[in-house]
């Protein structure tokens, strides 16, 4: 009898801790649902229809996992508007979605509300699921999808059921994201309104461009482009700041030992071999300004530019830092952080001129994370990470930028530097007095105009007032700029065995710009 009533008070327990945590699952739900707006409960109902046809259709996830492994935009990203119309099976993707509505016609609100909706399959901590190792066959993602009123992230299962997982935490179960694409937007070309077919033209102005059956994309730059050849194949091993002797050019090494104790630019011999005791030279092409490193400052840094859903890191202007600063969330619903360099570069003409490059870098380059089991999620009690520590990391890159020909350009370059997080741009423009070179003409020795003396010469230096135009992506979060100077070291010392080379900090950012041979 006492037994019995032990089991009776333990299942009254038990019922009332089920019924506690549905209470609680209940109010956090209730929370998010009332952050849905009239557009995302289309993204909503579309992850709940998603999520139950990945569970009954194992070819569907297969198809999911190939495309994703294509990495079209150098992330593992799909377009939904790109293979919405594939054949899976003996139905159309968008079909076997379909299939799962209640109101079908949902579904072509959807496209129109979202044109860039996108399927992301990500590599989550400790190699707990990934698109390389996702078994198809046995493992059933469940769904997530983003808002963008706040940083927490709703899960549906495979019932259609709903949980919220705090930003602070990671899944370690099989889980793809439903988002929004950063670098892909709808083409401001003709076009749109009418059917085009699918695929890439390689030739002429549509290069760049993405033909589906309802929109024409274009990438925000070519180098988010993963289905050029040329992107696939530009990763080689690349030095550090940190040179070792064996592997530095030797045009620069010469620099550094010529001018290591006399007054002197190394960039001088570098560009018109101009040494002490060769005072002219005319310009060499052989040598062009790279990228060659890039990193954060600091964890509080990690988490300014993870201010959207799709970042790696989650804003912890938002979530607040823990007490040692470290931002409360790790990369899951985006493997890569996408940044935008713009370099202004001032010209004699007056008129200035800037250009743009583009980089992607995965999370996991950018910083090292340590993790510690967090709360579990759901009825089930699904286990999640959570960040204990990150510790940014030096990135290697070998960027080319231009020849720095003093003749024509400001002994001055500005380097302005943000996060990505959106497709649409905006113009801006910045005024600012820089320095020009006046010792050049043309010498009959060379034949041609040369440079004259060391630094600036005999002859003054020239102030001058020139603007220049530039765009910024809306949205995006600034890091800061960085001023480069021609007179500036490259290599800035030695110690027997490696080579230093100067970097320039923002405070939130460091950067290596060095000339390096180009040909």
């Amino acid at each position: 009898m006492r037994k019995i009533v032990l089991s009776a008070i333990l299942l009254s327990s038990i019922i009332a801790c089920k019924k506690d945590h549905l209470s609680s699952e209940s109010n956090q739900q209730q929370t998010e649902q009332n952050l849905l707006d009239s557009k995302s409960v289309y993204k909503q109902e579309f992850s709940k229809a998603f999520a139950k046809a990945l569970a009954s259709n194992p070819e569907l996830r297969a198809f999911i996992k190939n495309e994703a492994l294509k990495k079209f935009d150098q992330d593992y990203d799909i377009l939904y508007q790109m293979v919405k119309d594939e054949v899976i099976g003996d139905k159309k993707f968008k079909d076997i979605i379909a299939e799962q509505y209640e109101k079908k016609e949902n579904l072509n609100e959807l496209d129109r509300l979202y044109p860039t909706l996108t399927i992301f399959v990500p590599k989550l901590p400790m190699d707990s699921f990934s698109a390389e190792k996702w078994d198809t066959k046995t493992e059933i993602p469940q769904v997530a999808y983003t808002l963008n009123t706040t940083a927490n992230v709703p899960i549906v299962n495979e019932k259609g059921e709903e949980y919220i997982l705090e930003a602070k935490y990671i899944p370690s179960f099989p889980v793809v994201v439903i988002k929004e694409n950063e670098v892909v937007k709808v083409s401001s070309g003709a076009g749109n309104s009418i059917k085009a077919s699918n695929g890439n033209k390689e030739k002429g102005s549509d290069k760049h461009l993405l033909k589906g059956s309802l929109y024409t994309f274009e990438f925000l730059d070519e180098a988010f482009n993963g289905l050029n050849k040329k992107n696939q194949k530009s990763s080689p091993k690349l030095r550090a700041s940190t040179i070792n002797a064996s592997s530095i050019d030797s045009k620069i090494k010469t620099a550094y030992d010529t001018y290591k104790n006399t007054d002197g630019w190394q960039r001088d011999l570098i560009y018109y071999d101009i040494t002490p005791g060769q005072t002219k030279g005319k310009f060499n092409y052989d040598y062009q300004e790279h990228i060659t490193s890039f990193r954060m400052n600091d964890a509080s840094s990690l988490g300014i530019i993870s201010d959207q859903d799709g970042d790696p890191l989650n804003n912890p202007k938002i979530h607040g830092l823990y007490a040692n600063g470290i931002p409360p969330t790790s990369a899951w619903t985006g493997n890569a952080f996408r940044f935008k360099v713009n370099i202004l570069v001032n010209s004699k003409n007056s008129v200035g001129s800037s250009f743009d490059k583009y980089l992607t870098i995965n999370a996991y380059d950018l910083y090292d994370a340590k993790y510690k089991k967090g709360k579990g999620l759901g009825m089930i009690q699904l286990v999640t990470w959570e960040i204990e520590s990150i510790t940014p990391k030096k990135v290697p890159l070998n960027i080319q930028l231009f020849n720095w020909n003093l003749d024509e350009y400001a002994s001055t370059i500005k380097i302005i530097v943000e996060e990505v997080d959106d497709t649409v741009e905006e113009s801006r423009s910045e005024t600012r007095v820089v320095k020009f070179a006046t010792n050049f003409g043309i010498d009959a020795g060379f034949g041609e105009k040369v440079k004259i003396g060391l630094k600036f010469g005999a002859s003054l230096e020239e102030d001058r007032t020139t603007t220049v135009s530039y765009k910024i992506t809306k949205q995006s979060d600034q890091l800061g700029d960085v001023i480069v100077n021609f007179a500036d070291k490259v290599i800035t010392g030695f110690d027997g065995s490696s080579y230093t080379t100067r970097e320039y900090s923002s405070g939130m950012y460091t950067i290596g710009i060095e000339p390096r041979r180009v040909q």
